[in-house]
C-alpha cells in the first residue's frame, strides 16, 4: 500500500499503536483564563486529573509550580508561546520537579522555563530525582533562587536517575545576596545527556557519580567550567545523602564525555577538573535537529536538520523513548526503541540546513491525540560513516484542541 506523505505520521501511529491505544490518550488543555476548552487554569490540576500516557498542552503566562509524580506524562507549551513555572506552590526544593518515574514510565517537557524571581525560597530550576524511566527536557531556561546567604541551588539537579536528556536548554546557577553561586547543571549518580545547551554557575556543570555525554554545549564556570569527581551525594544543600544509603560502584568512577562542547572557566579554573573517574573527548561536530510540537490536524510541521552539506538525511521515528544509550562510534545517543519507521529526508545543501516539512491529516476518529518520539541520522554517502542528532517529542493532537 502506498503511503502519502502528508499522512505518513498518522499512519505510523495508528498502525504500529493499534487505534484502541492512541484513543486512549487524553488531552488536556491548561490557560490561565477558565475559558470554553478549557481544563485547568494551573499545570499541576492538569497532573493530578491526568492519565499514564496523556498530554498536557499549555498556553502563555506564568503557573505555579509543578510535581511530575510516578506518572508517564507529556507536558508541551504551545509553539511559541511563553510558559514559566514558579516556586510557588507545593513544591519543596525545584520550579519544576519530576521524581520517582518507573522504568516502564517516561516523561517529556517542551517548552516550560523556570526563572529565577519567580517564586520564593531556595530552590533548583529543575530537579529530576529517582527515576528509572528516560525523562526528555527540550527547548527550556531553568534557573535557580536564593533566599539565604550562603544558600544556594543548581539551576538543574539531576540526582539517582538512570536517563536525562536536556535538549536545547540554558541553565543558570542561583545566587545568593552576598553573590554565592551554586553549580549549573548538578549531576549525581545519574545518566544525563545535555545536548545543545548552556549551562553556567560557580562550575558550569559538576559531575558526581554516573555518566555524562556533554554534546555541542556549553558550560561556562566562575571557577572551573566541569568538575568530575567521586562525593557521594552531593547536591542541593537542601537535599542531603538519604540516611543508611549507600552511594553505588558508579560514584566512584564517574564518566564525562564531550563532543563539540565549550568549556569556558572564566576565572583561571581548568575547563574540566579531573578529581576521580575519566573523560573522552570524541572528534567531530555535532549533527541537530528541531521539530515544531504540538501540530494540530490540517497543520504543517517543520523539520530542521543541521549538518554537513551532503550528507543524506534520514528522519527515525518511534513511539517509544528508551533510556539513552551512548554509541561513541556514531557520535550520538541512541533513544527509540522498536517499532520504527525510517524516512529519507534528503541532502543537506551547501548552507549546512535542510529544511522540510509535512501536513498532518485527519488522526482519525476518537482520537484525541498521540505522541511519537524522532531523531534524525546523517550519513556520509562517500564513508559511510553515520552521526546521530538529538532526540526530540512530537506530539499531534485532533484540532478541536
Amino acid at each position: 500500500m502506498k503511503i502519502r506523505s502528508t499522512s505518513v505520521l498518522a499512519y505510523l501511529a495508528c498502525s504500529i499503536l493499534g487505534a484502541s491505544a492512541v484513543s486512549a490518550q487524553r488531552t488536556w488543555i491548561v490557560k490561565k483564563h477558565q475559558d470554553q476548552g478549557v481544563d485547568f487554569v494551573e499545570i499541576q490540576s492538569a497532573v493530578n486529573a491526568a492519565a499514564d500516557g496523556d498530554f498536557i498542552l499549555v498556553g502563555p503566562g506564568s503557573y505555579r509550580g509543578t510535581v511530575i509524580d510516578g506518572k508517564s506524562l507529556v507536558i508541551q507549551a504551545e509553539p511559541g508561546e511563553d510558559v514559566d513555572v514558579s516556586g510557588f506552590g507545593a513544591v519543596p526544593l525545584g520550579s519544576l520537579t519530576i521524581q520517582n518515574i518507573g522504568a516502564n514510565q517516561r516523561v517529556a517537557v517542551r517548552g516550560i522555563d523556570a526563572p529565577v524571581g519567580a517564586g520564593g525560597g531556595t530552590k533548583s530550576g529543575l530537579i529530576v530525582k529517582d527515576c528509572s524511566g528516560p525523562v526528555l527536557v527540550e527547548d527550556a531556561y531553568y534557573e535557580g533562587t536564593a533566599a539565604f546567604p550562603g544558600i544556594v541551588a543548581s539551576g538543574v539537579l539531576v540526582l539517582r536517575s538512570s536517563s536525562v536528556t536536556l535538549v536545547d536548554c540554558t541553565i543558570q546557577a542561583g545566587f545568593d545576596v552576598l553573590g554565592q553561586y551554586d553549580n549549573g547543571l548538578q549531576v549525581t549518580d545519574s545518566v544525563v545527556h545535555a545536548l545543545s545547551c548552556s549551562v553556567t554557575g560557580e562550575n558550569g556543570v559538576a559531575l558526581n557519580g554516573g555518566e555524562l555525554f556533554f554534546s555541542g554545549s556549553t558550560a561556562t564556570g566562575l571557577s572551573d567550567a566541569v568538575v568530575v569527581d567521586s562525593s557521594p551525594c552531593v547536591g542541593d544543600p537542601l537535599v542531603p545523602c538519604p540516611v543508611g544509603i549507600i552511594p553505588p560502584d558508579s560514584i566512584a568512577n564517574p564518566e564525562l564525555t564531550t563532543l563539540d562542547a565549550v568549556l569556558a572557566p572564566s576565572g583561571g579554573g581548568l575547563p574540566v577538573r579531573l578529581d576521580a573517574g575519566s573523560l573522552a573527548a570524541l572528534t567531530g561536530k555535532v549533527r541537530s535537529f528541531s521539530h515544531s510540537s504540538p501540530v494540530r490536524e490540517g497543520e504543517s510541521t517543520v523539520e530542521v536538520y543541521t549538518g554537513a552539506p551532503s550528507e543524506l538525511v534520514f528522519w527515525l521515528i518511534s513511539p517509544t523513548l528508551l533510556p539513552g544509550t551512548l554509541f561513541p562510534t556514531v557520535f550520538g545517543t541512541s533513544h527509540l526503541g522498536t517499532p520504527n519507521l525510517l524516512i529519507k529526508r534528503g541532502v543537506v545543501p551547501a548552507s549546512g540546513i535542510l529544511t522540510r516539512s509535512l501536513t498532518i491529516n485527519e488522526l482519525g476518529p476518537g482520537v484525541e491525540g498521540f505522541q511519537l518520539f524522532g531523531t534524525a541520522i546523517f550519513v556520509d554517502v562517500g564513508t559511510l560513516n553515520l552521526r546521530l542528532a538529538n532526540p526530540t517529542s512530537i506530539v499531534l493532537v485532533d484540532s478541536a484542541f
